[in-house]
């Protein structure tokens, strides 16, 4: 019986968004570590906004309940932190506020395999499975993308159901974080919250392995045969979620109004570009599309002047900057964005000013030099990389 289990929303697929080449890191260094056999992924699907359970009498008497009181309240001025508490007590037991996802593969597994020692989960999505595996002394190690409940607030501050949303999914996600043995945060920003919260926290950030990594070097090795194409800059990025969304929006925006100096052009890809392309139409040297096919990518990446990361709010880590770094593609990114992690080579950060931002794009097109794989090899190995010897604790 495998004595880790590794519980996923995202498949490790090397060719896939940056969730998902988390979760390859994640599964191939475990297999490393540990070898093959010690090692089970399952993966569990995700259900969304239909709750069933109001047709439950539970829900239905937990719901009164709750209308009574709010009444009560009304009625009698009630201090509003007491009716808080009667309205929001064993609220998330009820309904977890980022949605449904069905745990039937785990307790498949557990029926025929027994208890593993470790499991190992990344969302409050998942906040049933760390309650049961606390009740039965299975140890639950999260190690998250983000700080998902104040992710999801991000630019919605000034709407009053946005709060409330937020307030919900805090609920959730600080009982999840206290449900957990251990914390393996991706950014140095989300390890010093949660340890500023009084929980433990690991910096484990994420760093291209195996056929990511082989795929980078070999892009690393063709552009140093190939014509860099001076002036083209690539922005690739899940345009869906907001912080990613709102950063590439401002400077798309700043494109269109300001324009491009002359000899440059940026293509934008990923999901949610045909939406951003509507919004902001066409431009002479601004190309946006939608998600770029593997092969497609892989040509960009090996001409491409540098990478844009404009990205100014949100938490979690960009995994395209260690990845670019591998490559050998200069990056040119927002401070914020850069103040998750310890920044490799050949990363230049600039303030949230365009005239900044055309600078540093100018400075690149007439010198594109990259960092050698030496000096990312050496930014590499100081990485902290502490998922072995915090699971090997619990063997």
């Amino acid at each position: 019986m495998a004595k880790i289990i590794q519980i996923q929303r995202y498949n490790p697929n090397p060719e896939g968004s940056g969730g998902s080449h988390r979760v390859y890191q994640n599964y191939q260094n475990l297999i490393t570590s540990f070898g093959e056999s010690e090692i089970n992924v399952i993966s569990l699907g995700i259900i969304g906004n239909t709750d069933r359970r109001w047709k439950s009498f539970f829900y239905k008497r937990a719901l009164f309940e709750r209308l009574s009181s709010l009444s009560e309240a009304i009625l009698h001025k009630a201090n509003p932190i007491i009716l808080l508490q009667a309205l929001m007590e064993k609220s998330t037991e009820i309904r977890n506020p980022f949605g449904l996802v069905s745990l039937d593969p785990y307790f498949r597994y557990l029926e025929k395999n027994g208890n593993p020692n470790i499991c190992i989960v990344d969302h409050p999505l998942l906040i049933d499975l760390a309650r049961y595996n606390h009740e039965n002394n299975i140890v639950t190690i999260y190690c998250s993308l983000n700080l998902e409940s104040f992710t999801n607030i991000v630019h919605k501050v000034g709407d009053s159901f946005s709060r409330i949303v937020s307030g919900l999914q805090w609920m959730a996600e600080l009982e999840m974080l206290n449900l957990s043995q251990e914390r393996l945060m991706i950014s140095l920003l989300e390890t010093n919250v949660v340890r500023g919260l009084g929980l433990s926290a690991i910096y484990y950030p994420y760093l291209p392995v195996n056929e990511i990594r082989s795929r980078l070097i070999q892009i690393r090795q063709e552009r140093i045969t190939s014509d860099i194409d001076k002036g083209l800059f690539l922005m690739i990025g899940s345009i869906f979620h907001e912080p990613t969304g709102e950063g590439f929006r401002w400077l798309v925006k700043n494109v269109k109004e300001n324009g491009l100096p002359a000899g440059m052009r940026i293509v934008v890809g990923g999901v949610g570009g045909e939406d951003l392309a509507k919004e902001f139409g066409t431009m002479p040297d601004l190309e946006i599309r939608g998600r770029l096919p593997q092969d497609e990518l892989n040509g960009l990446m090996k001409r491409a002047s540098a990478m844009l990361i404009p990205q100014q709010s949100g938490f979690g880590e960009v995994t395209r900057i260690s990845e670019m770094a591998c490559a050998g593609i200069p990056v040119i990114i927002s401070e914020y964005a850069l103040a998750s992690m310890k920044s490799p080579p050949c990363v230049k950060a600039v303030p949230y000013e365009w005239n900044a931002w055309v600078s540093a794009m100018e400075e690149i097109k007439e010198h594109p030099e990259a960092n050698t794989l030496e000096e990312y090899e050496a930014w590499e190995a100081l990485q902290p990389k502490p998922l072995m010897g915090v699971i090997a604790k619990y063997l």
